[in-house]
């Protein structure tokens, strides 16, 4: 779909450089699309357009980078399946692409070719954006939520659909947010790691595999800095620098040495 932004749709098995990008500050991808942030705040994206996912008034796929329409003072992009996701230095959430679930922030169903405001959603800090779902870090501590629900993601007891966001019961004074497809991540102040959504290989860290509607901490994990949320799997990064990991194995990427799924966090054996 031209996502790696070189004028052409043919694969690559090594680096080429993406057409006229400079002074980029950070990044985000998905499936078949990417964006860039310039360090002038203009967001600029490549590849899959069909759901107005680029951000640029077409539908239109681009092999190369096209600005994003009417988007400025931007600090931080994120790449769903299928939509797009800004933090402005103000405070404020503008979301693009498809919106089948409500992942763009609003009551109105159809997808967007161009950014709009997430409305009533102020003094936002961080993002973690997913398949389908959004969670928003704001200023005070609390975690909102928005989007897709079908495995209990958006932490509200229920599997149903919120196309507005709607603040995530249980949880305060949080410091990180990371989210994948079906689950979501949470690093409080206090040091505790929470987890909530999909968790048939155990990537919750709970010791189950039970789905988690609401939020449960991830069990024997002591004072994590930072989380990533994978496809169905989870990592957590500890002040002493050791990377535990849970969840699927399938592919060894618990690097544990084998392929065995681990519902509760461990060591991932570096060189």
């Amino acid at each position: 779909y031209g996502q790696l932004g070189d004028g052409t749709t043919t694969r690559r098995s090594s680096p080429v450089q993406v057409s006229g990008l400079t002074g980029i500050t950070a990044l985000a991808a998905s499936v078949a699309h990417s964006l860039a942030l310039r360090q002038d705040g203009t967001v600029w994206a490549w590849g899959h357009n069909f759901y107005g996912q680029l951000g640029d008034g077409t539908n239109l796929r681009r092999s190369t980078p096209v600005q994003v329409s009417g988007l400025t003072g931007v600090t931080a992009v994120f790449a769903g399946v299928e939509h797009s996701v800004a933090l402005r230095q103000d405070g404020t959430v503008w979301t693009w692409g498809r919106n089948t679930n409500g992942q763009l922030g609003d009551v109105f169903p159809t997808a967007r070719n161009t950014p709009a405001q997430v409305p009533e959603l102020t003094g936002v800090t961080a993002l973690a954006v997913g398949g389908g779902h959004c969670l928003a870090l704001r200023q005070d501590g609390t975690v909102w939520a928005w989007g897709s629900n079908s495995h209990g993601q958006l932490g509200d007891g229920t599997t149903t659909a919120r196309p507005f966001p709607f603040q995530v019961p249980g949880l305060s004074g949080v410091t990180t947010l990371s989210a994948n497809l079906t689950h979501s991540l949470a690093i409080r102040e206090d040091g505790g790691l929470w987890a909530w959504g999909q968790n048939a290989n155990g990537q919750l860290g709970d010791g189950t595999t039970a789905t988690r509607r609401t939020a449960v901490q991830v069990s024997a994990l002591p004072g994590p800095t930072a989380a990533a949320a994978g496809a169905s799997h989870s990592l957590a990064l500890l002040g002493s620098g050791t990377v535990l990991a849970w969840g699927s194995n399938s592919a060894g990427q618990l690097g544990d040495g084998t392929a065995a799924a681990n519902p509760i966090p461990g060591p991932v054996l570096l060189p």
